[in-house]
């Protein structure tokens, strides 16, 4: 179905029309949301603020400009199946993006197990992805480092011909597209990725960098991304950059809609905190949208009826659209007494952090005089004696206790 429907009929069964909608449309997201959260006026200039422009969401080309604002510095971020180049309302959603001038980032899948490809029809289905949408940087295959029994799994073999073939091609075509190697799924210890770095030294195939999953809490964020640079230094690429191209909650856990948005902030956070550091470039959350009723739980966005139904934002979205703008640039992190303090500067200048209890205690965070707290819907904080209360975790092996902001 999703791949006859044209941009105007998704605008149409979601609801949304362009009209009637303000200059900054997040804050008829918030609009639509009081439902849930409560008035929230006093963070509404907030929400006028730039994001960080080295955030974004996986999938939000499929977000109707009426329901999320799509800054101009806005990555736009897209899987493409392979061989699936009639993707309907995600490829018109990159299309339009690349019309506006934003930068596009492509995951292009590498050709299934059952569908194996000669070295010419990869190349030819790399020429007809680069006239369709010009990204701006190619990430060449996804999860290719499963076990050899999932249907993504490729040998490093198999893999480096492949890559090998996209670019040159890419080079030859689009020479100042950026090139990525494989999403490395979350799985193992980074062995797949040490066979392709081994080859690619003695081969010298360029290349611009790595990108990563990441499904875990966010105090494990930082080894992980340590034990990568790791592997990079070790084969002379330390310069090379990492995209952390699917960021997202604990795996095999089902978290609330509460415990869903404390690990977003707490991840995004450390994200930014890396950014600031240089050990990573960009980091993008799985996922705004998607058609996959199986993947709902990951979803921003989401269709009430799944492919029938409107497209409404769930609660998580407030809370991304909050941290993307606290944390502006200027990212530190710091551990004291039990809390993690990110500190930030918002795109107006002010200093802002982003606060949570790593222990099973309550802690007190102290309030400097003319500053606010906020919750992660955007709530006005009670405090005490200059004290704000935060709360620990009950189920921490899913995230730290529920983050507040402070402005």
């Amino acid at each position: 179905m999703k791949e006859k429907m044209g941009r105007r009929k998704f605008l149409g069964i979601t609801g949304m029309g362009v009209l009637g909608y303000l200059l900054y449309p997040d804050l008829k997201l918030l609009e639509a949301l009081q439902g849930q959260l409560g008035k929230r006026n006093e963070i509404a200039e907030i929400l006028k603020m730039v994001p960080n422009p080295n955030f974004s969401l996986v999938n939000s080309s499929i977000v109707p400009e009426a329901l999320l604002h799509h800054p101009d510095n806005e990555q736009i971020v897209m899987p493409l199946n392979f061989g699936d180049l009639n993707i309907g309302v995600y490829g018109l959603g990159v299309q339009e993006a690349i019309s506006r001038g934003q930068s596009v980032t492509l995951v292009l899948e590498q050709p299934p197990k059952d569908r194996p490809q000669t070295s010419d029809q990869w190349r030819n289905y790399l020429r007809e992805v680069l006239r369709l949408y010009q990204p701006s940087t190619f990430i060449i295959g996804n999860e290719c480092n499963v076990p050899p029994s999932y249907p993504t799994a490729v040998s490093p073999i198999e893999y480096l011909r492949l890559f090998q073939v996209a670019q040159e091609e890419i080079n030859r075509l689009s020479p100042k597209t950026k090139i990525f190697l494989y999403g490395d799924a979350h799985w193992g210890e980074g062995e797949y990725l040490a066979a392709i770095l081994r080859t690619l030294k003695i081969s010298k195939v360029p290349f611009d960098g790595i990108a990563l999953h990441y499904y875990d809490t966010a105090d494990k964020l930082l080894t992980r991304i340590e034990q990568f640079r790791g592997i990079l230094q070790k084969y002379d690429f330390n310069q090379k950059s990492i995209i952390i191209s699917e960021l997202g909650k604990p795996e095999n856990y089902r978290l609330t809609a509460e415990q869903y948005s404390t690990a977003m902030v707490q991840l995004l956070s450390t994200a930014g905190f890396l950014i600031s550091q240089g050990k990573i470039e960009s980091a993008f959350w799985y996922t705004a949208a998607t058609f996959d009723p199986t993947k709902q739980e990951h979803a921003l966005f989401q269709f009430s009826r799944y492919f029938n139904g409107r497209l409404e934002a769930v609660q998580g979205v407030f809370s991304y659209l909050l941290v993307s703008r606290f944390l502006h640039h200027g990212v530190s992190l710091e551990n004291y007494r039990g809390l993690t303090i990110v500190r930030g500067v918002n795109a107006g200048g002010r200093e802002t952090a982003a606060v949570w209890n790593r222990t099973r205690n309550l802690l007190f965070y102290p309030l400097s005089a003319g500053r606010t707290a906020f919750d992660l819907d955007g709530k006005k904080l009670d405090i005490f004696n200059h004290l704000v209360p935060a709360y620990p975790s009950l189920e921490p092996q899913k995230c730290s206790g529920r983050p507040f902001f402070v402005i």
